[in-house]
């Protein structure tokens, strides 16, 4: 037996709260790893996101161990 249906059963809506609401965009997530070049020997270093604007960062590279200051 099939009961009554409401207004919103025919035209298709649904009274759940549960569901994303339109218009309601996700944020796009970041890369938890940056890539950095060195000024000083030009090699990339992968580094994690800096959680500030300002930050140093230290080559990996064994030889130039060179400190670069981002944002000072």
């Amino acid at each position: 037996m099939k009961g009554e249906q409401s207004y919103f059963d025919k035209i298709g809506w649904s009274t759940n709260t549960g569901g994303r609401v339109l218009g309601e965009e996700t944020k796009p997530t970041q890369p938890e790893e940056v890539e950095h070049q060195c000024s000083m020997c030009g090699s990339m270093n992968r580094i994690p996101r800096p959680k500030s604007d300002k930050y140093k960062v230290r080559c990996a590279l064994s030889e130039c161990q060179h400190e670069d200051s981002v944002g000072i």
